[in-house]
């Protein structure tokens, strides 16, 4: 019995503690990361791996982050292309490669902060437009506010007019 409420509590643990991740992604990410060696090592072509990532990507769901990648994949395959016609050089390539890298992953974070921005101001609005606790109305210039405190036990209540 014990065992049986160990495995229980452990498959529970296991299953609450684990995000559910697409097994689609899962498997484009290890071939990203296996094939990006290769093409490193020289054994893929940039062009074919930067080709086969687009066409992956473009069957995972669509989410802004495969977005940022298909558009990065876009722009870095007649890079690549370049590259291996011996247009430009591998330092050009590599040099070229980053900036794109770092413009997408700027406007990726650009896109997010936007995406929190409007998120606070829709909690402001929204807090905006409940009701305010504890709200005492301030006298105009020159009005005398009546006001008699009572103490009962340890709480004083106040009464203004």
């Amino acid at each position: 019995m014990k065992k049986l409420i160990l495995i229980c509590f452990v498959l529970l643990v296991g299953c609450a503690s684990e995000p559910k991740t697409d097994p689609r992604i899962t498997e484009f990410l290890q071939w990203k990361k296996a094939t990006s060696s290769q093409a490193q090592a020289g054994t893929v072509k940039f062009l074919d791996f930067y080709i086969e990532a687009y066409n992956r990507l473009s069957s995972l769901p669509k989410d802004d982050y495969v977005a940022s990648d298909m558009r990065l994949l876009s722009q870095l395959i007649p890079l690549a292309r370049k590259y291996d016609n011996k247009e430009i050089s591998k330092a050009d390539f590599e040099d070229q490669k980053r900036i794109l890298s770092e413009q997408s992953n700027a406007a990726l974070d650009a896109k997010e902060d936007e995406k929190n921005q409007a998120a606070l101001r829709a909690y402001i609005a929204n807090r905006a437009n409940q009701p305010k606790p504890y709200q005492i109305p301030i006298p105009a210039k020159n009005e005398t506010v009546n006001c008699t405190s009572n103490m009962m036990g340890q709480t004083v209540y106040t009464n203004c007019k």
